[in-house]
């Protein structure tokens, strides 16, 4: 098993409940996936985003999966693979702090450093490597 998915459409159904547009109603479950696969060193997978029309939605949606700890999205057509991939990327400015920060980290031979008056640790540099990766 490499990944853990989450099924946001039979998660409602067996709670019985509808789907909000801001995901109010999947915020628990959702949390509770990312932190099992997490714990079991495996990517995370949020559920698919149902409306095919909506594209800001989509890229709205993403980025709170990812905001979560979601590594991946599934998707139901090939028209949401682009807006996902963007929603899902670091920005420059992200790439850009995690670049300092792996650079100062490395520079220092790890423990502890200051970037921009902010307090750098290890989880803080291994964070920034995988913002690093994911750009990669």
């Amino acid at each position: 098993m490499v990944a853990l998915a989450f099924g946001a459409e039979d998660y409602c159904a067996d709670m019985g409940i509808r789907r909000t547009p801001g995901g109010e109603d999947l915020a628990h479950a959702r949390a509770a996936v990312a932190h099992a696969a997490r714990a079991a060193d495996k990517e995370a997978i949020d559920g698919a985003f149902m409306d095919l029309g909506d594209e800001a939605g989509l890229v709205a949606d993403a980025a709170r999966a990812r905001a979560m700890g979601f590594t991946g999205k599934l998707l139901f057509h090939p028209r949401q693979i682009e807006p996902v991939h963007r929603a899902s990327a670091p920005d420059e400015k992200e790439l850009a702090w995690a670049r300092k920060v792996v650079a100062a980290f490395d520079a220092a031979g790890g423990g502890l450093v200051v970037v921009d008056g902010r307090l750098v640790d290890a989880p803080v540099a291994a964070q920034a490597r995988r913002i690093l990766e994911r750009a990669r």
